[in-house]
């Protein structure tokens, strides 16, 4: 006796039937693939994780110190009617502090890590704003948009 259910299946090798399944398959969703934005490359991202720390401490100390430098000659001037300059600038300097705080945590791939760096691109953000006011939105939401898009890449990276 034939079994019933192969009755109504065409001869198809096993083969072909295991490849189509494989190709049939849906891709793994990425946080952005609803946003229709390409994921980096893996190697792209094994670099980002390995040195991306080490690019946000030098970052940091480089906006402390120059942050530090511009509020001594701000000091200086005679004129101190700058308050969203003076502002902007203690932002800036908060995020920069922010910056080099999260470097240990990110250093040990740990999520708080990430966390404190995403808080303090945002204060960066809002200190330009204040700082430079409302012309500088363009250069500077597009600055955090390539940030934001980068930091989502390697979020998987980093454990809780």
């Amino acid at each position: 006796m034939s079994d019933p259910s192969s009755a109504n299946k065409p001869d198809i090798p096993e083969e072909i039937l295991r490849s189509e399944a494989r190709q049939s398959t849906p891709a793994q969703p990425t946080r952005l693939g609803s946003l229709g934005l390409p994921p980096l490359p893996s190697s792209v991202l094994d670099l980002a994780v390995r040195y991306g720390p080490i690019l946000v401490l030098a970052a940091g100390v480089y906006g402390a110190f120059s942050t530090l430098a511009v509020i001594t000659v701000l000091s200086q001037a005679s004129n101190t009617q700058n308050g969203s300059l003076l502002l902007g600038l203690l932002l800036d300097a908060a995020a920069s502090i922010g910056m080099i705080l999260a470097y240990v945590w990110l250093n040990n791939h740990r999520r708080l890590g990430w966390n404190m760096l995403a808080f303090a691109l945002i204060i960066r953000f809002l200190s330009q704003i204040v700082a430079a006011g409302v012309s500088s939105i363009l250069f500077t939401g597009v600055q955090l948009l390539i940030e934001a898009y980068l930091m989502l890449q390697v979020r998987d990276s980093f454990s809780a």
